[in-house]
């Protein structure tokens, strides 16, 4: 969920890494860094919005 200021407000895992304490960092991430565009109404005010996306994490070689 992205806020009308276009922080993140809410992150919801989807697709589990079967890794409780993987999902749980990845949220804070998410939480702490993302940052969005605020989306707007037709009348141009800035709203709640939503974003899905996906977060690939490898282990370097």
């Amino acid at each position: 969920m992205v806020g009308s200021d276009g922080r993140v407000n809410a992150c919801e895992i989807i697709g589990s890494t079967g890794h409780a304490s993987l999902d749980n960092a990845t949220c804070r991430l998410i939480e702490r860094r993302a940052r969005f565009d605020p989306a707007t109404s037709t009348s141009g005010e800035t709203v709640v919005g939503t974003y899905t996306g996906t977060v690939t994490w490898q282990i370097p070689d």
